[in-house]
């Protein structure tokens, strides 16, 4: 039997997360990406389960079923990588965003039936080095999501070497969901760069006079998410990669079929 004052909440998607209530009045916390029913207390007992969808956004979605008469909180994990943050609470839009701590915070007197809805967008980024990070000044690693890409040499156009590689500023980036050899399914990431001309030193690799990369030619440098590389033919791979010039903000493409297009296999 249930204690007067619960909460009880069904998944409304296919994929669940799991709600973390805490033993604290303040309410019932989100955080992790796991199937699961957790029992808590919030001015009685808490049964949460919040169901996620991951497409060309990243979010979850809360039904509940069952609520205390009293005011209460829910408050969700909203991961650091994320960007705007849109919040509905049965299809009615919210002016609210995550705190200081990273969570998006709800006080109401909730009801059965009463829907919380956050998502965020997970198109394709850039992400800067410290510049005091001697070995990565002056370049950039490409990220979707909570996802961080690489540039494997078995993906990018013939003639084309991961070492000769820019990305272009501002970059252009776009994305494909497909099949690779070896990997499976995927959702590769193709960013503007140049295709630098070769350098000429042989030897050891300094110099007494600066080693300027001489403009090439354009190119559509290919990324796959980092934990499937080394599954085709073991050869270079790098996260970042120089720039062409100053950075600058990333603009992203969709495919013109739209998210919900079918996969297709990436030659």
């Amino acid at each position: 039997m249930r204690e007067r004052g619960s909460i009880l909440a069904t998944p409304s998607a296919t994929e669940a997360a799991m709600i973390s209530p805490c033993s604290a009045p303040a309410g019932s916390w989100s955080h992790s990406s796991n199937s699961s029913r957790t029992p808590g207390r919030v001015d009685g007992e808490v049964d949460l389960l919040l169901a996620a969808e991951h497409l060309d956004v990243c979010g979850a979605e809360l039904r509940v079923d069952s609520a205390p008469d009293a005011e209460c909180a829910l408050a969700v994990r909203v991961p650091g990588w994320a960007g705007e943050v849109a919040v509905s609470v049965n299809g009615q839009r919210l002016d609210a965003g995550p705190d200081a701590h990273g969570y998006l915070v709800i006080r109401r007197c909730w009801r059965p039936g009463d829907v919380l809805i956050w998502s965020t967008d997970i198109r394709p980024r850039l992400t800067y080095p410290d510049r005091r990070i001697d070995a990565v000044r002056g370049t950039a690693a490409v990220e979707r999501g909570p996802l961080v890409y690489c540039f494997e040499q078995a993906g990018q156009p013939d003639g084309t070497s991961v070492e000769d590689l820019a990305l272009d500023q501002p970059a252009a980036l776009s994305e494909r969901a497909g099949t690779l050899p070896g990997i499976g399914p995927t959702v590769t990431i193709e960013a503007a760069a140049q295709r630098l001309r070769p350098t000429s030193h042989r030897g050891i690799p300094f110099f007494p006079e600066p080693d300027v990369a001489t403009a090439g030619s354009p190119v559509a440098a290919v990324a796959i998410p980092y934990f499937q590389w080394d599954n085709r033919d073991g050869r270079a791979m790098r996260v970042w990669l120089p720039l062409t010039g100053p950075a600058g903000p990333a603009t992203t493409e969709h495919p013109a079929a739209g998210r919900d297009a079918p996969p297709t296999d990436i030659e």
